[in-house]
């Protein structure tokens, strides 16, 4: 049985592995910045979004009291501009 041996050119020495590995990890690191600063963004996106969610529900809310509030006084005004005739008319035909 023989055994393979490398050719001198193809063997790698320690070095060259530890400068591979500074280079991989030089580009994981710079990969995981960009991703850490797009987190931030879409962190800071989703907050802005929260913000515009709240403000959105209030001025939905104040928009269905002043409807609420608008049908009231409508039928306000109708009610009392109405009732002198109608009383009117109520004392008209009992006599």
């Amino acid at each position: 049985m023989t055994f393979y041996r490398y050719h001198p050119r193809q063997r790698r020495t320690c070095e060259e592995y530890k400068i591979e590995l500074e280079e991989n990890n030089c580009h994981l690191r710079n990969e995981l910045q960009l991703e850490i600063g797009s987190n931030r963004q879409y962190a800071r996106r989703i907050r802005e979004l929260k913000c515009e969610y709240s403000r959105c529900e209030a001025e939905i809310h104040l928009t269905r009291i002043s409807e609420i509030l608008r049908k009231i006084l409508l039928f306000n005004y109708y009610y009392t501009n109405k009732m002198p005739t109608i009383y009117n008319d109520a004392e008209f035909i009992r006599v």
